[in-house]
């Protein structure tokens, strides 16, 4: 401690002394310089390093990977039909063109059939029955275990066979096997002059009073527009969707 002729100290003396230069010299009339303030944190994290670029191989590798190995396609829903119609209205023509099998080798069906229908999003295993008049007094016995029903009809046949038609139809809306199950109701050949229309076939066949509460649907078709016969198969599949998430089913 610097002192000034005695024991008092002088005033400053630490920071004369702070001051000091080398050999503790001091230079009169300076003061030592402050302290640089303090370098705020920055908060923006460093800057990330440059990734590579992958190598053309190893893209390669992925796609190879991608293509090879994602693995077999998920299961399409499989349901279990029943096809019933009157001779000649046109039910194993219109399965085989589904079936995209050649029209030469389409033989009438005199007992019952099965054929699996493809489609995008579910597999119709379709039980096809004859339907002539020594076979049709047998069709109940085909219809256990049925989650849909397929009837097809000549829409340009005569009084007698159209009659005979309707009473089908109607024995098969009313049976305990079928009668909850969703039908699609197919005015074949309307590609002939004599053809009747959809409403025609409606207000004939009485489904509005009939088939009130039941799941139907009635579409024209031909094999002349196999699109439209793939559409309204398209809105049976659905149905048979929406049954299965019935709560009620579950």
């Amino acid at each position: 401690m610097v002192t000034r002729g005695g024991n008092a100290p002088v005033p400053g003396a630490a920071v004369l002394r702070a001051a000091a230069g080398p050999g503790g010299s001091v230079r009169a009339g300076t003061a030592p310089e402050p302290a640089p303030p303090p370098v705020p944190h920055s908060r923006c994290p460093p800057p990330a390093p440059a990734r590579a670029e992958p190598s053309p191989q190893y893209m390669d590798y992925l796609c190879f990977r991608g293509l090879c190995c994602k693995g077999p396609p998920p299961p399409r829903a499989e349901y279990d039909l029943v096809c019933i119609g009157l001779t000649g209205s046109g039910k194993t023509s219109l399965l085989s063109r589904l079936c995209s099998e050649s029209p030469e080798n389409v033989v009438s069906t005199t007992g019952f059939s099965i054929k699996a229908v493809p489609f995008q999003n579910a597999i119709l295993n379709v039980k096809e029955l004859g339907g002539a008049d020594n076979i049709r007094k047998y069709w109940s016995r085909y219809y256990q275990g049925s989650q849909g029903v397929i009837f097809v009809l000549d829409s340009a046949s005569s009084e007698d066979d159209l009659e005979t038609a309707r009473n089908e139809l109607h024995s098969a809306l009313q049976h305990p096997q079928l009668c909850t199950l969703p039908f699609l109701i197919l005015a074949n050949h309307q590609d002939k002059p004599a053809a009747r229309s959809v409403q025609e076939i409606k207000k004939y066949f009485e489904l509005e009073p009939l088939a009130r509460g039941k799941r139907w649907i009635l579409k024209p078709c031909s094999l002349d527009d196999m699109e439209a016969v793939k559409d309204s198969f398209t809105l049976l599949i659905n149905s048979l969707e929406e049954r299965d998430l019935e709560p009620s089913r579950m």
